[in-house]
């Protein structure tokens, strides 16, 4: 095992991080300020790039010595506000024996060499289509390191680098608003077709990813299967989706996987434009740049994922269990984005916050028509996985704020197998007639 490195050396800011200088202040490769606030926010100096001591695949703590600074709940909440989305200020409101844990911040998020490349090359050629339903001239990751506007920061989100290919074994699970729980773990293989370095984007056919999962329990749902391909442009081309019921031994197309219809296995928590804090095309919505600022986002959440932490420890009956959780001060861009005019979807307003080190949303703040108050609100526990390197996230989090409950994704706890990245999956398997074999086996 080689010695832990949590920051990368010097050389790697004069190979990699030539002087672009933008608004007078150095840039990342990912277009984020390299100069911290001369407060809370360091500089960054290339991030988590290497394993800590005693990785051996489970995504052990690089910081176990931390401790939290302070904490926020609904007692201080005055004298924190200014770092609170709307969403965390309702949250806090709502459940007052809740509390933010804030620690020091760390800007571990961190590529390889070959990401950083295709970030500097997308800046020079990338385009916006009409409407800004897709983007052309871009490869790999984020289109727009400089982004300027706010559908190429949505863009950057959507299609920030998260590996090539991976699979993992992964639990979501619905809290209801009388603390029953429905927890239902899942295994997921994805074949990545616009982070393939070797496919080129007349080879793409307007794909981002292909994706297959197969529930494993509970019983009533195991063997379920969903096959998605995932288009980068959907007005031109909608996403296709595939679903294959044992009981049935049959597969069939379904049409109900866009916009506000409800994720499947949800039970109305969230809409399946909210997977992911938000996918699939912005068309519906005017977006707009609001500015840069901070906020106390979740971060670093390595003491949520693991083998010391069950699905029982991690789902409190009424919010995540805040003992695990670990928020930071942050720099993100601040999105919204408004619904078009003679347009229906359950959120007429959307409120996003965008961590300027990856382009993942870390907040979200959901609306309905005609209400000041938020509805919804979302969060993603953010974990740079050094081994790659490449940032996502140990869990995602929608709580409906009016009748009570949430909807959790994506957890990795000790149930579960984390993300591998170093997997070599086949296209092949990625067709409704695979599927259909699969099932039947």
């Amino acid at each position: 095992m080689k010695k832990a490195v949590t920051l990368i050396s010097s050389v790697f800011f004069t190979v990699v991080m030539t002087t672009e200088v933008v608004a007078n202040q150095l840039k990342t490769p990912m277009g984020s300020d390299i100069a911290g606030d001369g407060n809370d926010i360091p500089h960054w100096e290339g991030g988590l790039t290497q394993p800590p001591e005693g990785f051996d695949g489970d995504y052990i703590d690089p910081f176990p010595q931390d401790k939290p600074l302070f904490y926020i709940e609904k007692s201080n909440l005055e004298e924190h506000k200014e770092r609170l989305s709307a969403g965390q200020i309702a949250f806090l409101n709502k459940y007052p024996e809740h509390k933010f844990p804030v620690y020091a911040t760390r800007r571990t998020a961190a590529y390889s060499d070959v990401i950083y490349d295709a970030l500097k090359k997308n800046s020079e050629t990338a385009e916006l289509l009409p409407r800004g339903t897709g983007v052309k001239n871009t490869r790999l990751t984020s289109p727009f390191p400089n982004a300027t506007t706010g559908e190429e920061m949505i863009w950057n989100h959507i299609l920030r680098y998260r590996g090539m290919h991976s699979e993992a074994v992964l639990t979501d699970a619905v809290v209801y608003e009388t603390g029953a729980k429905k927890v239902m773990r899942k295994e997921i293989e994805i074949f990545g077709v616009y982070s393939n370095p070797e496919i080129s984007e007349g080879k793409r056919k307007n794909k981002i990813f292909l994706r297959k999962t197969k529930n494993i329990s509970p019983p009533s749902v195991a063997g379920q299967m969903t096959l998605i391909h995932e288009t980068l442009d959907q007005v031109l081309s909608p996403r296709k989706a595939w679903y294959y019921e044992p009981g049935q031994r049959r597969v069939r197309r379904t049409p109900d996987l866009e916009y506000a219809d409800e994720l499947f296995n949800s039970d109305g928590y969230k809409t399946v434009d909210q997977v992911d804090l938000f996918n699939g095309a912005p068309d519906l919505y005017e977006w707009k740049v609001v500015g840069k600022t901070i906020k106390y986002i979740p971060y670093n959440a390595y003491r949520m994922m693991g083998e010391s932490v069950s699905t029982d420890d991690l789902l409190g009956e009424r919010t995540v269990n805040s003992n695990f959780a670990r928020y930071e001060a942050h720099r993100v861009w601040h999105v919204e984005a408004t619904l078009r005019a003679g347009i229906k979807h359950q959120y007429a307003k959307r409120v996003f916050y965008i961590d300027e080190d990856s382009w993942q949303i870390a907040l979200a703040d959901e609306y309905a028509e005609g209400d000041p108050d938020v509805w919804r609100y979302s969060e993603a526990h953010s974990v740079s996985f050094y081994d790659v390197p490449v940032v996502w996230t140990a869990g995602n989090f929608t709580y409906d704020l009016k009748k009570g409950g949430y909807y959790a994704e994506w957890l990795i706890t000790s149930d579960d197998k984390p993300h591998r990245f170093d997997v070599n999956l086949n296209k092949r398997n990625f067709t409704s007639s695979a599927i259909r074999r699969e099932g039947k086996r």
